[in-house]
């Protein structure tokens, strides 16, 4: 897959159920070892359940992304609220059974962008190349008692094309190791 990912031949914008951005390539903005943990877990829950077999050593991949046409979701803007009121009420009005996010499984989120991005595509005109969040856990942990700064929220985005990629390379591990 990485190898697919370098050389832009991998179906990028994947039709995903349950990934709380919607359709696309996901990655963490600024936070190569949040990358590495979250695919080596990956592997290993892959693993458990007997999903993958031999060696599979996760890769982090540093993408130059061009964020503009995004869906900003860190801009509160109106139309972004009335763009998500919209896309939700559309996804509660059409859906065969309702869509909730449960755990680890985020379909109703899914839903609701992949529905707002094609609205905007057909309706407007709009293309969007991004869609970023800030992601904060169902329980988050904080650092300490009192504090707002929380241990595993951050800032993700999903690739919605390649057009958005201007650079795409491998981090090496040593480089991942001697940022901490």
């Amino acid at each position: 897959m990485t190898d697919q990912i370098l050389n832009r031949s991998y179906p990028i914008l994947q039709r995903r159920t349950d990934d709380w951005l919607g359709d696309g390539l996901y990655y963490w903005q600024d936070a190569p070892h949040r990358a590495l943990w979250w695919a080596q877990q990956r592997v290993h829950r892959a693993r458990k359940r007997h999903l993958v077999q031999g060696p599979h050593r996760p890769a982090v991949l540093r993408a130059e992304v061009d964020l503009g046409g995004g869906l900003d979701l860190l801009d509160r803007t109106p139309t972004i609220e009335q763009l998500l009121r919209l896309a939700f009420e559309l996804e509660r009005a059409t859906g065969d059974a309702p869509r909730r996010n449960q755990g680890d499984s985020h379909t109703l989120d899914c839903a609701v962008i992949n529905s707002a991005v094609a609205f905007r595509l057909t309706r407007v005109g709009i293309v969007h190349k991004v869609v970023r969040g800030v992601f904060v856990n169902e329980h988050p942990t904080r650092y300490y008692e009192g504090s707002a700064l929380l241990k595993e929220a951050h800032v993700q985005f999903a690739v919605r094309t390649w057009a958005a990629i201007r650079q795409i390379e491998p981090v090496d591990r040593e480089t991942i190791k001697e940022r901490r």
